[in-house]
Parts: C-alpha cells; structure tokens; sequence
C-alpha cells in the first residue's frame, strides 16, 4: 500500500513539475516580449542590392521588427519598392527607405546632365581656391589661372557650369622614396565642370603649368563681364607658349613696325604714324 501512495506521489510531484516549468516559460517569454515592446513588419533587403539595381520581388523579404527600431521612411509593403531603382548600395537585411529608391524615368547620369558640345572633366582643387567648398552643382563660375614663369594671372573662362561637387581627402608627405615620419591631411574639392573640347585642352595646360581658382558667379547675373578669347583658332596641339599667346596679345617680333614719331604736348604723348 505505501508503495501505491509513493508512486501516485511521484506522478503528482511530476505533473506539477512540469506545470511550474511551463509557467516559467510563459512568464520569461512575456517578459521579453515586454522589452522588446511593440513589432512592425518592415520590408528588408533579401540580398544585397548594389547602387542603380533595378529592384525586384525577389530581392525583398519581410521582417518583425520592434518599433523603436523602425527607420524613418521603412517600406511596409514590398510592392512599393518593385521596379524602383537604387540610389546607393543596400545591404542584405537592411530596411528598405523610400530616401533610397527613385523612378526609373528620372535617373540622371552625368553624361545626361552635360549640355551638348560639352565635356565633362573632375578637377580636384583646395577648399581655398573653391570659394571655401561653397560652390554647388548647378552653380556657374570663372575659371582662374596663375603662372610664376612668367608671373601672370589670367581669366580663362567664364559663365562655366559646374555639373557636380564631392569632397576627398588628401594625405600630404614627404617625397617619394624618403621615411614618411609624418602624414597631414589637407581638405580637396573634386569639381566637375561642363567645358568644351578646346576649353579641356587649355585647362589641361594650365594645370599642368599653374594654380586654377575658380570663382562664383551671382546667380542673377549671365554673360561674360571680360572679353572673351577666340577659341575656335586653337591648333590640336595646345602647349604653355600656345595658351600664353592666346590670352596674351603679344607683338611678333618678326612683324614689320610701322614708322612713327613721338609728340610730347604739355603732359600729352602721342605717336603719330608717318606716311610711307
């Protein structure tokens, strides 16, 4: 008999064993639900889409995510991300952002922002010569050239259209070859600017031989304030001496000079030319 009452004493202590066990789960699991708060269903990124991909449905999936944990812009539904197009690299089970996607009607390469019979060329410059990094895409500027041999500032081209703008950053050290014991960096400004076939190949010189400036233009203001060069009697082959003689009307000294006499009247000079 005492037997009977010890088994039937085991089988109880078991069913309640295990009803404290799943007690315990529940409560665990409600209490973790609790700090995680409230979840949302979001549309994520089922593999990694790189930049310009046009999206499609297998590239998506849905995932629970706490709602504090929700970015700004996250898609809810993966429709609404279909046949759109990335504008940068989405990783794999990042949330999708409406600020990431764009239509494909209105993707705009650079070559398609270039005004016809243009050229699109990156120059990278000092924050200095870029009036501090201040210069926008869409904004016009004068391009600046200074040379020391010969020492001469020159006004290259005006009215030029700046198609885009970026940043990097330049590490500055010793020469090549030596111990770089030190290493400082110095701000630049990649400008990419809507110029001409014959106007490249000038700019090509003088960065070769000089220091370009640009400045900025008022926004109100059009045409060129300085005269303006002929360039369209450029030779193909553009060197220092072929830029200076464009922009500098220097006289030839092979050409024949014109007979003249010079006549001082009180603070007056003038130079009379005599009949031949």
């Amino acid at each position: 008999m005492s037997r009977k009452i010890a088994i039937i004493i085991a089988i109880i202590l078991g069913v309640l064993a295990v009803f404290l066990t799943n007690v315990y789960f529940q409560q665990r699991e409600a209490k973790i639900a609790g700090q995680r708060g409230e979840e949302m269903q979001v549309v994520i990124a089922a593999t990694e889409i790189t930049k310009g991909t046009l999206i499609s449905h297998g590239m998506l999936a849905y995932s629970m995510v706490p709602v504090r944990y929700v970015q700004p812009g996250a898609l809810k539904i993966r429709d609404q991300a279909v046949n759109k197009v990335a504008l940068s690299t989405i990783m794999r089970g990042e949330q999708i952002l409406t600020s990431k996607l764009s239509s494909p009607d209105v993707r705009q390469t650079l070559a398609m922002m270039t005004p016809p019979g243009k050229r699109a060329v990156t120059i990278s410059l000092d924050a200095s010569s870029t009036v501090g990094g201040m210069i926008r895409p869409g904004d016009y500027v004068d391009i600046l050239a200074s040379f020391t041999n010969p020492s001469v500032i020159l006004t290259l081209f005006q009215d030029i259209l700046v198609l885009a703008m970026g940043q990097d950053m330049v590490a500055a050290s010793g020469e090549e070859g030596r111990s770089r014991t030190r290493t400082t960096t110095s701000r630049r400004e990649a400008v990419t600017l809507a110029l001409s076939p014959q106007e490249v190949q000038i700019l090509s010189v003088a960065m070769e031989y000089g220091k370009i400036r640009l400045t900025l233009r008022p926004r109100m203001e059009a045409g060129k304030a300085l005269p303006s060069v002929d360039l369209s009697q450029l030779p193909p082959v553009v060197d220092l001496n072929t830029l200076l003689r464009l922009y500098i009307q220097r006289p030839d000294p092979n050409a024949m000079k014109t007979p003249s006499v010079e006549v001082i009247r009180g603070l007056k000079k003038e130079i009379t030319p005599l009949p031949q």
